[in-house]
């Protein structure tokens, strides 16, 4: 069984889990806060844990190191690269995806073999 993390605050975040949550059979989504969980499809049969991504405990909550795919979604660039560093390299997750509308870490997501999701602001 494939354990999926999805964890972030951004709307895309939100959005990709309605697209996802009836696909994944064993699903754990983190919020950094609990308004965030009425966004959740109805049906929604995962697990919810509410706390910081930055934080050790809120990851060890989502049982981060048996997941098979992380996948990052914050509105902060910066984090995000971090988290995924982290969760590559500390959790030993092999899938680990971001989430970017910059390419400023493209070089440190390729060393560290993560995948991204890039969305292009449009002026």
């Amino acid at each position: 069984m494939n354990h999926v993390i999805i964890g972030g605050d951004s709307k895309a975040c939100r959005d990709f889990i309605h697209i996802v949550a009836g696909a994944i059979d064993h699903l754990t989504v983190i919020f950094p806060e609990t308004q965030y969980a009425q966004s959740l499809p109805a049906d929604f049969r995962g697990n919810l844990v509410i706390g910081d991504l930055k934080e050790e405990s809120t990851l060890e909550k989502a049982n981060i190191s048996s997941a098979d795919t992380v996948f990052i979604w914050t509105m902060d660039e910066d984090i995000n690269a971090l988290l995924a560093v982290t969760a590559k390299r500390v959790y030993n997750v092999k899938n680990v995806v971001v989430y970017t509308c910059e390419t400023n870490n493209s070089k440190l997501y390729e060393k560290f073999e993560i995948d991204t999701v890039t969305i292009h602001k449009f002026l």
